[in-house]
């Protein structure tokens, strides 16, 4: 389907399923322009990436509680571009959650770091591959909303640049879990293996959120404004404020 022969209503996304150039600023940024590029060609109007994409999920973090000489790598390879957007634990957070649906979101951007299945080990079910779907999916069926579920790929590059191969999680190939899922909780995507980067695309029908809210509308017919509100601070605080 070309782009123009798409209706008002639908969006064509593309989700990511890459690996960065761990740690390296630059040569990311040129990665993440060849892949916008690439899924405009193929008619994607919003492209998803993961968590930390740019220069790379800081993934030691999970095997050594301190490492000064990655972190301050770390920082001088990082972007220095302020946004309003979330992303670290929201879909486990229900006031920020709320207030996110509150807002009336359509498409919503669920940004993971690689993730795997669950080892049976020591480390932690909240940490594996069917937790973070287990939250997505549960974001779409509470906001209504498509959820585009980016999660990175992880190569024995990245284990080696951050030597993880220790720790009980990231210590291994793979964690790529991408999927797209739509406002009633359905999946519209196909899984790529774990360890093979690629795009996931879908042409979303926005009409299906306004069925979805007809059933279940958590800020509208269903909401309890008599009983529960959130109060929001949506002024920007700074370190130093001159009045």
């Amino acid at each position: 389907m070309t782009q123009t022969s798409i209706p008002p209503r639908y969006v064509r996304v593309a989700v990511t399923q890459f690996e960065p150039i761990w740690l390296d600023l630059q040569k990311t940024v040129d990665k993440t322009c060849l892949l916008i590029k690439a899924a405009s060609v193929n008619g994607a109007q919003l492209v998803s990436f993961p968590e930390c994409w740019i220069p790379g999920y800081p993934s030691w973090i999970w095997t050594r509680s301190v490492d000064f000489d990655l972190s301050t790598t770390y920082i001088k390879k990082s972007l220095r571009i302020d946004s309003p957007e979330m992303a670290c634990w929201e879909h486990a957070l229900p006031l920020l959650k709320y207030h996110s649906y509150s807002q009336r979101e359509g498409i919503h951007v669920s940004q993971w770091q690689p993730i795997w299945e669950h080892s049976g080990g020591p480390d932690l079910w909240s940490m594996s591959r069917d937790r973070s779907r287990t939250l997505s999916q549960a974001y779409a069926i509470e906001s209504q909303s498509f959820v585009l579920h980016t999660t990175a790929v992880f190569s024995q590059n990245g284990i080696d640049r951050m030597d993880t191969s220790n720790g009980l999680v990231m210590n291994a190939t793979g964690g790529g879990t991408s999927a797209i899922f739509g406002p009633d909780d359905r999946k519209l995507s196909e899984d790529l293996p774990d360890a093979v980067e690629g795009f996931l695309y879908a042409d979303l029908d926005l009409d299906e959120i306004l069925k979805s809210r007809s059933f279940l509308d958590v800020c509208g017919h269903y909401s309890r404004p008599d009983l529960l509100t959130i109060s929001v601070n949506d002024i920007e605080r700074v370190l130093a404020d001159s009045k």
